[in-house]
């Protein structure tokens, strides 16, 4: 007797999420039924596919020969399903999708409305959180994420380049100076935004080089948009994506410290499970994703009027004025002024 579509589902659900629980709610059935077509399925092929313990499942060596066919042969069907659908008005059922909440909340959300206007047979699950570990654990069908992808076993599709800049607030500048170069940003207080996935050090190309810097302070956060408001506090420099900034820039509430140095850029990413099954639907809201996003970000809007700050600089010399114009900062020196 032939193993049924549910029954492969479920048992692909079972490998790749770890937990008969985990995936009872990511096909949306009870545990029970998991269980039940996992036993049917073993007795009809005539082999154990799964090692059950207390605290967790693992397939085996059979099984994971078994799961890598039945994935293909799943990924087949949706294909087949999603071709005779045709029309994109077509593309139904839940998408799973967590996201940093600062991106999430700005450019995510209002393109799962337009999502769900396109396509009124979508369901979107979309979790909006900045806590780091695995975030297909509780079933999602993949995460945004934003930063530079080291593990490759993670599979991804890049949507675009993220600038970063370097800010701080014009009351803190004129408190405490600016860095004559990034290799002096250690002498500053610094706002660090915290995330697996961006440097833990702050890389400048200068001079055709990069040159790193290695913040501390006494502030660490995973929000970019905490460390944009501590910034505007006057706490420090923060180094964050510009599309964070980008308001605050053209509000004069930051200015950017070294826009003669970009900092090293992350990437937009949309991340799947280790070897994704992924549905018509999934792959539908991806390049959906993909064409809204192909423009660039926000960036701070240029020729602003000038607007004069005095800061003393970071070697002791007082009365250089620094004009905050946009995005950049125009340096007005006295003759031994001492910044770079």
């Amino acid at each position: 007797m032939r193993p049924d579509v549910d029954q492969l589902a479920a048992f692909v659900a079972v490998v790749e999420l770890g937990s008969f629980s985990k995936a009872a709610n990511h096909l949306l059935v009870s545990k029970s039924i998991i269980s039940r077509r996992i036993s049917l399925l073993e007795d009809e092929l005539g082999v154990r596919l799964l090692s059950r313990s207390t605290h967790y499942v693992t397939p085996t060596a059979l099984g994971h020969a078994f799961n890598e066919r039945a994935r293909r042969i799943l990924h087949e069907i949706d294909d087949t399903v999603g071709f005779l659908k045709g029309s994109i008005s077509e593309v139904s059922g839940i998408v799973r999708i967590t996201s940093p909440t600062t991106f999430g909340t700005l450019y995510l959300n209002p393109a799962v409305r337009d999502l769900m206007t396109r396509y009124p047979q979508l369901e979107i699950s979309l979790d909006l959180s900045d806590r780091a570990g695995d975030p297909f654990t509780d079933g999602a069908d993949f995460a945004i994420r934003i930063g530079i992808l080291k593990d490759s076993t993670l599979v991804s599709r890049c949507f675009k380049a993220v600038r970063q800049v370097l800010v701080c607030s014009p009351a803190y500048a004129e408190r405490r100076g600016l860095p004559d170069s990034p290799r002096d940003i250690f002498k500053h207080e610094c706002l660090i935004y915290q995330d697996p996935y961006c440097p833990a050090q702050w890389r400048f190309m200068v001079d055709g080089n990069w040159e790193t810097a290695k913040p501390t302070g006494r502030l660490r956060t995973n929000n970019p948009s905490a460390a944009v408001e501590a910034a505007e506090a006057g706490l420090g420099l923060a180094v964050v994506p510009m599309f964070t900034a980008s308001s605050a820039i053209d509000r004069g509430a930051l200015i950017q410290v070294f826009p003669q140095f970009p900092l090293e850029e992350l990437g937009l990413h949309a991340v799947f499970p280790p070897n994704p099954m992924l549905p018509a639907k999934v792959r539908a809201v991806v390049d959906f994703l993909a064409a809204r996003w192909h423009k660039p970000l926000p960036e701070p809007k240029q020729q602003l009027p000038a607007r004069e700050v005095t800061v003393p600089v970071a070697n002791g010399h007082d009365g250089v004025h620094h004009r905050a114009n946009g995005s950049h900062i125009l340096v007005d020196l006295p003759v031994n002024g001492g910044v770079s």
